[in-house]
């Protein structure tokens, strides 16, 4: 019996019983992400329809937009008319009514900017999602502004800041 334990002993010391065989691999993990930009407006249909109060006036303004972008890089959020006038549909002799008639600001702001063909900055951003309120108003004149339907496409751009 002795002999045995002494057996045991040996083989355990020398590596006499069979050791668990393990292995192992690793991996990496890769995210690439690109540049990514998003607006949207809530309404796009931003429709005036003003009375004699606001021909007497001269404005009418009232309307008002929620504007959304979303951003994984600083941003900038840019406004521009799609045309130097207005288009007219009526009985009349088509008017020149200019896209600056046409007045945008954000809700915090205290001044109207008249909307030009040419891009406008509106805000910038840091990355993340932001809803910026805009309020519109509406140049008018009784000379100018003949009866009929005007309409202006402006487009909101998302850019790189």
């Amino acid at each position: 019996m002795r002999k045995l334990l002494l057996c045991a002993a040996a083989m355990a010391l020398f590596g006499g019983f069979a050791t668990e065989v393990q292995a192992q691999a690793d991996a990496t993990v890769t995210l690439t992400v690109g540049q990514l930009l998003f607006v949207s407006v809530d309404n796009a249909a931003i429709n005036f329809e003003p009375g004699q109060t606001e021909f007497d006036l001269g404005v009418m303004g009232g309307v008002s937009n929620n504007v959304t972008t979303k951003g994984n890089i600083d941003y900038k959020l840019q406004i521009v008319a799609n045309a130097t006038n207005f288009s007219y549909t009526g009985d009349e002799s088509p008017p020149a009514k200019p896209s600056t008639d046409f007045g945008w600001k954000t809700s915090a702001a205290a001044t109207y900017t008249p909307l030009t063909p040419a891009a406008q900055e509106v805000q910038t951003f840091t990355p993340g999602q932001s809803v910026t309120g805009m309020d519109y108003q509406i140049d008018l004149d009784w000379a100018e502004d003949l009866e009929g339907d005007y309409t202006l496409d402006i487009t909101y751009s998302v850019l790189p800041n």
